[in-house]
């Protein structure tokens, strides 16, 4: 069978004479499944370039730029033609000014250049004679990147005279600590932008987290081009489809970076290989995939990208693969460019590209002779390619000359993390053809989205991103309005101060920025991220999403409901969603904090106070506080200790993480605060509890009953506090909180060991125990603390389980544990291990941690 082998290359504007060929002279079989090699430095050491006959190599003509550009002229423009083109469906570049009601902006297309077409194209071949085919959609962006200084990134101090001559983490010895993924191979199909995004994803989660992940292609390619609703159902309206009647399938179409970080900050994705495998691509053609595939599976995210000038900033590209492991690139690739014998590619003649890969690593010195035309001076960067290993592959990397013509200006860097860096990503914007928007006059912009936080009874606002596609090195502020009074006004709410951050970018791409101190949202509180840029002498541009058809053959659609996108434009804010049908690309993320609630119980010291206690928010404020009363006596206001501590006041925003006490400040001396069974207990000024029996004796070294509380009165007549300490029987443990009161049959914070417990009747400590309240079961561990961090193991170094925050142990069953993998949970909040039933098929968990290995039906 006769394979073809796509690069993944959309090429601008080339239209070769010569008519493509078919894509697939036959259905592609199982065995073109991806090709994934596992690297040791031994093969590295071992991957030296053979001698390969050299004429062999040159037997593809070189395609130059005149012969390109016979067929590269550009549609111009008729008269009278719409400026707003675009909005109708073409690919044509638009820039559009509003009219001045509306605010005057200046739109401009991203991602996709003027009189874009596709075409087919060999560009090698594989070692038993099979084509390599092409196809990247150049982008504005690959050529055009805003220039500024050499920059650090992310405060690390690389100067130009810290960056190595030479850096290879192929190398043996090689000291950067991490390893390069394993090479993969997108054989049969033209998805190199898949793997040129993923490749530098991955190094960038290796390099800045130490994690290592094999991140699906095949998610990427078709969640880009099959794009619906967002979980939390802000892009609802939005869609993008791949055309029935397209004249090539979305494999072999194409793409660029623009749209894989488009894709990848909407978190459709990054899925696990395994979880959306390469070797299914072909199924996928008439099967497409289940939308539970889209969002649901993500095990990164992809939270903003750098656009780095590779040609005019070097240092800056050489900083970016210290610091993040790779970045992404694109060039035109011809093997008439290539010296199979010291594995050097130059080319020297082509402004286009056509293959997208990513770049590792450099060498100053490799020798200019190593190419096969000899450019000016020494000095290669070191490739990544997505082709297999073998020799006519380019041994998974091969050198590239610093002076290649084709490899474009724009090296991306994808900024990667861990997929639970947050739990909910509010946005707008699920097209991917995008416009970037500007003032007319020029300056400072200040944009704004507006959400409703709808995924959970409480959610901690973090992080808020956007998109610079046109500056560099721009002061940002990024504000945060909650409970706003006007659906207009984005300023109408409460400023949340504390949140306020600013800052100032490095390169033009993609930002997250996480908030100085987090918002704490209520289910159905609107809240605004206003985003304010600025830098002298410039006029800064953000991303907005909108509609269009691409290339004949993916239909982005961009709506937009009233009230969630706005520009101001003066004092006034614009509704720019409202008026031209798309949003802007401004996004935050939340977390679940349920639950964040807290009780607080007021102690009137001695006075008396109608209500006991309330729930406050962490985050928000308290809110209205009661007012105590006591004969005699000056209410000063409630404070977090009896006798001095911080005071709280309605306005206060709330801290606490556990339940917390308030106690009333009078201006009174030794108050009594209890008495029973002869016994006085008297609170002194210094806030401490102390009691005398009937003779008026100091009571000490013995517990104390009041008539509500047990206390312990320790040797120096003062009750202990906030203390785990045997029982006198020197064999259970027991509890005294901060009001000295000991605990009996609940759960109970102890702030001096930073932990939950649990206290049966007699006050002694649950350890090793499982326990169930009402309808809730927790497990309280070996040291007595309740677990509530999530996947835990038992004390018997056996069984697991998943405590949720609040404490409760999952009991429902089927479930996922944090890996992704599905696990039964009994109903005592163990994780099922080797074979269960329920009478209609047999499971088999794994006897290890309990994780799901298959089934069969009860005979």
């Amino acid at each position: 069978m006769k394979k073809k082998w796509l690069a993944g290359i959309l090429t601008v504007g080339m239209l070769f004479a010569s008519t493509p060929t078919t894509l697939f002279a036959e259905p592609f079989q199982a065995e073109s499944e991806q090709i994934v090699v596992e690297e040791t430095e031994a093969e590295a050491e071992a991957e030296e370039a053979p001698v390969v006959d050299e004429a062999e190599a040159e037997e593809e003509p070189v395609i130059t730029e005149a012969e390109a550009e016979d067929d590269m002229a550009l549609p111009e423009a008729e008269a009278g033609e719409e400026l707003f083109a675009a909005e109708d469906g073409t690919d044509e570049e638009t820039d559009i000014i509003m009219d001045a009601p509306e605010g005057d902006v200046i739109e401009t297309e991203s991602g996709v250049p003027e009189g874009t077409v596709f075409q087919e194209e060999v560009i090698g071949q594989t070692e038993d004679g099979q084509d390599i085919y092409g196809g990247y959609v150049e982008a504005p962006e690959d050529t055009d990147v805003p220039l500024m200084d050499d920059v650090e990134l992310e405060n690390e101090a690389l100067t130009a005279s810290s960056i190595p001559a030479t850096y290879n983490p192929k190398a043996s010895g090689f000291t950067g600590g991490y390893k390069l993924p394993a090479v993969r191979n997108q054989n049969p199909y033209g998805t190199c932008w898949t793997f040129g995004s993923l490749a530098s994803a991955e190094m960038s989660l290796a390099r800045k987290y130490n994690v290592s992940k094999d991140l699906s292609e095949l998610q990427l390619a078709y969640f880009t081009y099959h794009g619906g609703k967002d979980p939390v159902g802000g892009t609802a309206g939005d869609s993008v489809s791949y055309l029935s009647n397209a004249s090539e399938n979305y494999l072999d179409r194409g793409g660029n970076y623009i749209y894989s970080t488009v894709s990848l900050m909407n978190w459709r994705g990054a899925a696990d290989e395994s979880t959306v495998p390469y070797s299914k691509a072909s199924s996928t053609l008439s099967n497409g995939l289940s939308s539970g595939y889209e969002y649901n599976k993500d095990t990164a995210h992809v939270q903003g990208y750098y656009l780095i000038d590779i040609k005019t900033n070097p240092n800056g590209a050489k900083k970016a693969i210290m610091t993040y492991g790779a970045v992404a690139a694109s060039y035109y690739h011809s093997d008439s460019y290539y010296n199979s014998s010291t594995n050097a590619y130059y080319n020297y003649s082509s402004a286009y590209t056509n293959h997208a890969i990513s770049i590792v690593g450099w060498d100053d010195n490799f020798s200019k002779t190593n190419f096969k035309k000899q450019p000016s001076r020494n000095g290669a960067w070191l490739i990544r390619n997505s082709w297999g290993k073998d020799n006519m592959s380019k041994y998974g990397y091969f050198w590239m000359s610093y002076e290649d013509t084709s490899l474009k200006n724009a090296a991306y860097v994808f900024l990667t993390e861990p997929a639970n860096n947050y739990g909910h990503n509010y946005q707008y914007d699920g097209s991917i053809a995008s416009v970037n928007i500007n003032m007319a006059s020029g300056g400072k912009m200040v944009a704004a989205n507006v959400f409703q936080a709808n995924s959970n009874a409480y959610e901690e606002l973090k992080a808020v991103s956007f998109v610079l596609p046109e500056n560099s090195k721009v002061n940002y502020k990024i504000r945060v309005y909650k409970d706003l009074k006007d659906a207009s006004n984005p300023e109408s709410g409460t400023l949340i101060s504390s949140a306020t951050t600013t800052g100032t970018t490095s390169y033009a791409g993609a930002y997250t920025v996480k908030l100085n101190k987090s918002v704490v949202l209520k289910k159905g509180t609107t809240f605004a991220t206003i985003v304010e840029l600025e830098k002298s002498g410039e006029s800064i541009s953000v991303q907005a999403e909108q509609s269009t058809t691409l290339w004949n053959s993916i239909k982005c659609v961009a709506t937009a409901k009233k009230g969630q996108s706005f520009f101001k434009s003066g004092t006034r804010w614009v509704d720019y969603g409202v008026n031209h049908n798309k949003n802007f690309r401004i996004k935050a993320y939340t977390s679940n904090i349920t639950p964040a609630t807290y009780k607080v119980t007021f102690n009137a010291n001695g006075g008396s106070v109608g209500t006991a206690s309330k729930t406050v928010v962490s985050g928000d404020v308290y809110g209205t506080l009661p007012t105590p009363t006591k004969s005699n006596s000056q209410f000063l206001g409630w404070f977090t200790d009896p006798n001095s501590g911080t005071q709280i006041k309605s306005g206060t925003t709330v801290t606490i993480k556990a339940n917390q006490t308030l106690y009333a400040h009078w201006k009174t001396y030794g108050t009594q605060v209890g008495s029973y069974g002869g016994k006085t207990f008297i609170k002194g000024s210094d806030g401490k509890t102390r009691c005398y029996n009937e003779k008026n004796q100091l009571v000490t070294n013995q517990f104390a009953f009041d008539g509500s509380y047990t206390y312990y009165m320790q040797a120096d007549g003062t009750s202990m506090k906030d203390r785990l300490t045997f029982h006198p029987d020197g064999e259970h443990i027991i509890y005294f909180d901060t009001e000295g009161h000991e605990v009996f049959t609940n759960f109970q914070y102890c702030p001096s060991v930073g932990y939950t417990c649990y206290f049966d009747s007699q006050g002694y400590l649950y350890k090793d125990q499982i326990t169930f309240v009402g309808n809730s079961v927790y497990y309280l561990n070996a040291n007595g603390a309740m677990e509530q961090g999530g996947w835990f193991q038992f004390a018997n170094g056996l069984d697991y389980g998943f405590a949720n925050s609040d404490g409760t142990l999952i009991t429902t069953g089927f479930s996922y544990d944090p890996y992704g993998r599905v696990v039964f949970y009994h109903w005592n909040g163990m994780v099922a291990r080797g074979l269960i039933s329920d009478g209609v098929y047999y499971y088999s968990m794994d006897t290890t941690d309990g994780h799901y290995l298959g089934q069969f039906p009860v005979q």
